[in-house]
């Protein structure tokens, strides 16, 4: 019985593991894809840098780097993400991050990095908006209590991250392959 609980330890952590979001050399949780395309990579830089534009509504709010020659966007992003809160109860949380995309013809490369959750102010914070980076949350040792129980509230920051970054990398792809040239009309 023992070894059974044991084994199932591994193949819950190595699931949580196996997701998304990756803890890299040093330290840092990121989110990686790579997306094939059919355009050039001028084109996926040009719809690409539309997106930000739509997505964000402000590019010049959000984006920091615009390198067409090195095929280069990069800016901050926030979202909103939908967690289990500490009692159990469904509730939402904003996170902030980096998005960086770096493109090659035919391809590109999606990174979320410097990802942090939100916590909104009110008056126990003395309305002070409190930032707490992923690592400090979403690291294996603490997704997980000490009698081996998995923190739901903890998982569901990881898993709310990813589902975000997987629905804007799906919108990102859903772009390219539907926008339409402004030389049909």
């Amino acid at each position: 019985m023992r070894h059974l609980f044991v084994i199932s330890i591994l193949l819950m952590s190595f699931g949580i593991m196996a997701q998304g979001l990756k803890e890299n050399d040093s330290g840092d949780f990121i989110y990686q894809k790579i997306q094939q395309s059919q355009l050039s990579s001028d084109d996926i830089y040009l719809k690409l840098r539309q997106w930000f534009v739509e997505t964000y509504k402000s590019s010049e709010a959000v984006l920091e780097i615009e390198d067409g020659e090195n095929g280069v966007l990069m800016g901050k992003g926030t979202s909103n993400i939908n967690i289990v809160d500490r009692f159990g109860g469904n509730t939402t949380k904003d996170i902030d991050y980096t998005l960086k995309i770096e493109i090659k013809e035919a391809r590109f490369r999606i990174t979320f990095s410097d990802i942090y959750y939100v916590d909104a102010p009110y008056s126990g914070n003395n309305y002070q908006r409190i930032i707490t980076p992923a690592e400090t949350l979403i690291k294996n040792e603490h997704l997980f209590k000490r009698n081996g129980k998995l923190r739901k509230f903890n998982a569901s920051l990881k898993s709310g991250a990813e589902e975000q970054f997987d629905a804007l990398t799906k919108k990102m792809k859903d772009y390219l392959q539907n926008s339409v040239s402004s030389d049909d009309w």
